[in-house]
């Protein structure tokens, strides 16, 4: 065999990439995911110019939580880690098929002088159909809908972060109000009990006070369980490790979701997902309407025969009779459909799922406004005529006791339809997407 055969091969070798394993080392990454945690939350400046920058000394507020969040989440890390595959699929996509070699080898069995005969053969693909350009299309959108994804995840993770933290919030409220209380009723417990050894009081009665002390301070302690849940769910959301020492700074619920937006459009971000998802489906009919069009092989012939050469061209055609590519056609048509079934639904369900949000909250806010302006102002003036009573030696006890049930009842049922109005409001405007100052 002639030395030029082996020149392809040894020209080859270069190119061919070799493989290298690379273990993941859990320990090590503990390490990295406590060091990426201090370099953002302790570095100044390790956030873009003009962000809202973070400040620890004062804890850590819901804006720096959101932008920590968008940093170190893990699942919006994950989907940027996808958009980086997509970018590298579209980069890479639509290339030149590689060049063809074959060699055929015959020896004549006859005595001849020479017995070989040699036909190596050289061919290339040239698409006919657009497939090259189809593929490239096809990754473009690809790449398109991995960064959509990472746009819905991102939105649907500061609706998560807002949540929680409004939670924790309304908690931390509740127990300040139950704190106050047991000030209140730890005095109580401590005067009836004076009055009850001097016979001014029954006992059952003083008792009560102190029954009632221990039952909130019991109270106070379960509320403690779900806080610690309430932060490890927020240290899950912004990718903070369990160990990491914060001082969590409480939103007032109030002014926390101050947020408005009207029924969802075409801009928000699952809408937009949906739409991508449709065009590549759109792109993927194209291309394998394309490849129902063969592709033409062509290149240069060599033949060795009984010690003359010969030269010549080779070129190959499939003939499109049977196949053409029917069965990737009718499922890419079948896809394109679902794809759109899949975006008017899911269109339909945002709108469907906004304007039941925008109801139930206007139901919150309806019975906010009534336990305020009716419900409370009465308690207050209970409270203070049962105690002027007792002060003065005219009233019942269990009167006074009943009543600061009552206001302890009033103010927890407050701070549950405040949460009730937040969650509301931030569920409402992650339903109706970023509106025009936000996109």
């Amino acid at each position: 065999m002639r030395a030029w055969t082996q020149l392809p091969c040894i020209l080859l070798l270069p190119a061919c990439q070799s493989y290298q394993p690379q273990p993941v080392d859990l320990d090590l990454h503990l390490d990295a995911w406590r060091e990426r945690e201090d370099t953002l939350l302790r570095t100044p400046g390790s956030l873009p110019e003009g962000a809202v920058q973070l400040d620890l000394a004062d804890g850590l507020e819901l804006a720096e939580g959101l932008l920590v969040a968008l940093a170190l989440n893990p699942s919006l890390r994950l989907e940027r880690a996808r958009v980086g595959v997509a970018a590298d699929a579209e980069q890479h996509a639509g290339t030149w098929l590689d060049p063809e070699l074959a060699l055929g080898a015959l020896r004549i069995q006859e005595n001849v002088p020479e017995r070989w005969v040699i036909a190596p053969e050289l061919t290339f693909t040239i698409p006919l159909g657009g497939t090259r350009h189809a593929a490239q299309e096809v990754a473009r959108a690809e790449h398109a809908v991995a960064r959509d994804r990472v746009a819905e995840v991102q939105w649907h993770l500061w609706r998560d972060v807002r949540l929680a933290w409004a939670r924790w919030s309304a908690l931390e409220e509740r127990e300040a109000v139950i704190t106050d209380l047991l000030a209140v009723l730890e005095d109580l417990a401590q005067r009836t009990q004076e009055l009850a050894q001097v016979g001014e009081l029954s006992t059952s009665e003083a008792s009560l006070f102190s029954i009632e002390h221990h039952t909130r301070l019991q109270e106070l302690r379960e509320l403690g369980a779900h806080q610690a849940r309430a932060e490890t769910e927020l240290r899950g959301l912004l990718g903070l490790r369990p160990q990491a020492q914060l001082r969590w700074v409480p939103v007032d619920l109030r002014v926390v979701a101050n947020l408005e937006g009207s029924a969802p459009e075409e801009s928000h971000p699952t809408v937009r997902r949906l739409l991508s998802e449709y065009q590549r489906a759109e792109q993927q009919l194209e291309a394998e309407i394309r490849g129902q069009w063969p592709d033409l092989t062509l290149g240069p012939a060599y033949e060795f025969d009984a010690g003359s050469d010969r030269l010549g061209l080779i070129a190959g055609l499939a003939l499109p009779l049977w196949n053409r590519n029917v069965a990737g056609i009718a499922r890419a048509r079948a896809q394109r459909e679902v794809a759109r079934v899949g975006l008017l639904t899911g269109f339909e369900t945002l709108r469907s799922a906004w304007s039941g949000a925008d109801a139930e909250l206007a139901v919150w806010v309806s019975a906010r406004e009534s336990l305020e302006t009716e419900l409370q102002p009465r308690v207050d003036e209970q409270v203070l005529a049962a105690r002027r009573l007792v002060e003065l030696g005219e009233g019942s006890s269990l009167v006074w006791l009943e009543s600061l049930r009552a206001l302890i009842d009033v103010r927890l049922r407050a701070i549950e339809l405040d949460l009730a109005i937040a969650v509301g409001r931030i569920e409402r405007a992650a339903l109706a997407g970023p509106q025009r100052s936000e996109r």
